[in-house]
């Protein structure tokens, strides 16, 4: 994925707090600096109960995994991340992990058929 912001930006932008990012900037007319960043949407119309918490920032949407990943490790993440709870909106930093996109959660050490 190509990110139009570099990762060491994201500080500057957001604070965070109790797994969520605030924006430090005003990035719009009608957002002030202070308020949450982002809003819920599902992946697609179809997935109900499939959603995530995405940030849009000039023209670009982030998902808040992402920008959090960003802001505490200063380098966007390499893959997939996923959540220790399985709460696809819990992105406290503490529950965001690199995934294993080649197993299904909960199924480690489990071999795999064709």
């Amino acid at each position: 994925m190509s990110y139009a912001l570099n990762a060491a930006e994201v500080r500057d932008i957001f604070d965070y707090r109790d797994g969520a990012l605030y924006w430090r900037i005003q990035p719009s007319k009608g957002t002030r600096a202070g308020t949450l960043a982002g809003a819920v949407q599902r992946r697609r119309p179809c997935d109900r109960g499939r959603e995530q918490h995405v940030i849009q920032y000039k023209r670009v949407r982030y998902t808040r995994g992402q920008l959090t990943w960003a802001w505490h490790y200063g380098v966007w993440p390499d893959r997939v991340l996923g959540r220790r709870n399985d709460d696809v909106l819990d992105d406290r930093i503490e529950n965001l992990r690199v995934a294993d996109v080649s197993a299904p959660r909960g199924a480690k050490n489990v071999p795999h058929f064709l």
